[in-house]
């Protein structure tokens, strides 16, 4: 995710979705706006997760999924998962969803 997919002014995520070339615009909720604009005060990177590796962006979030699958308990968590979920609560009514 880079901050140019993020429209702090007006709430906005853009999730582009590159195998089936469209995106989808989420509305943020205040307490998230607030956490990204504390994170973008805090870094220069392009990215707003940036990693500690040369191209400076997560390319394998698998440990992060990890500590959050230790964290919340939810063993069959996936990234692939919540991908299909955000979807599928998505398309039908072509709405936003507040993340």
């Amino acid at each position: 995710m880079a901050w140019g997919d993020i429209d702090l002014q007006n709430k906005i995520w853009n999730i582009s979705n590159i195998k089936k070339e469209k995106s989808r615009y989420l509305s943020l909720t205040d307490e998230a706006i607030q956490i990204l604009y504390r994170r973008k005060q805090k870094s220069n990177s392009l990215w707003v997760f940036p990693a500690k590796n040369k191209i400076n962006h997560m390319v394998k979030p698998t440990p992060t999924l990890r500590k959050i699958v230790k964290e919340t308990g939810y063993k069959d968590l996936t990234f692939n998962n919540l991908s299909k979920t955000l979807e599928k609560l998505t398309d039908p009514l072509r709405a936003s969803i507040k993340l």
